[in-house]
């Protein structure tokens, strides 16, 4: 392994990454589901998505957010889940063209991933990022990104499942990422990890 870069020490997220190897298969749509692209008549209602997924987001920063977002997002790269019987809004996920302050010159985000306390654990969230996954390939990105907080290890354990593996970008994820795989009762396998210039070399 590269010595791990010093760059972006003390950045407050968590990286994984997808291996270029690594295939990502769509599964079976979620039964009484549905999936289509958000448009901007329902913008509030990603925001209230969000607002019941992470109580802590104020509405005023997410209206922002999605704004960044939409800059950022491929055409139609916004997604939308609802429940079929209720046509209730849902989860959200999308694939964006984001080079993340220079982490990734050329890369492919997944992001802002959400699904409303009561809809979980129902493989909404796996499904949406499997889709956003692919379409970043798809679209050609070799590199593609997931960036999220140490606290949100459902969300940990969904990237890691669908093949993410953690980018040690910084010589203080190591540590960090022992307390993750702690906390979620993941190995811990640095080793088989990539530094970021391990990760963005051809």
């Amino acid at each position: 392994m590269s010595a791990i870069s010093s760059r972006f020490e003390g950045r407050p997220e968590s990286v994984l990454v997808l291996p270029r190897e690594q295939e990502v298969t769509a599964p079976e749509p979620v039964a009484g589901y549905s999936v289509q692209g958000l448009p901007r008549a329902l913008d509030s209602v990603w925001i209230d998505i969000h607002r019941k997924a992470v109580p802590r987001y104020a509405r005023p920063d997410l209206v922002n957010w999605l704004e960044r977002y939409r800059r950022l997002s491929l055409s139609e790269g916004i997604l939308l889940a609802t429940e079929d019987a209720t046509r209730e809004p849902v989860a959200t996920a999308g694939s964006l063209a984001n080079p993340k302050d220079e982490m990734f010159p050329d890369g492919g985000q997944l992001g802002w991933v959400a699904t409303v306390p009561e809809h979980r654990g129902r493989g909404l969230a796996n499904w949406l990022c499997s889709l956003a996954t692919i379409r970043l390939r798809s679209d050609g990105f070799k590199r593609v990104f997931v960036s999220t907080g140490e606290d949100m290890p459902e969300a940990i354990r969904v990237y890691m499942r669908l093949g993410y593996v953690p980018c040690l970008f910084a010589v203080d994820q190591r540590e960090r990422w022992m307390r993750i795989c702690d906390d979620i009762g993941s190995p811990f396998e640095p080793d088989r990890w990539p530094t970021l210039e391990e990760y963005a070399a051809d």
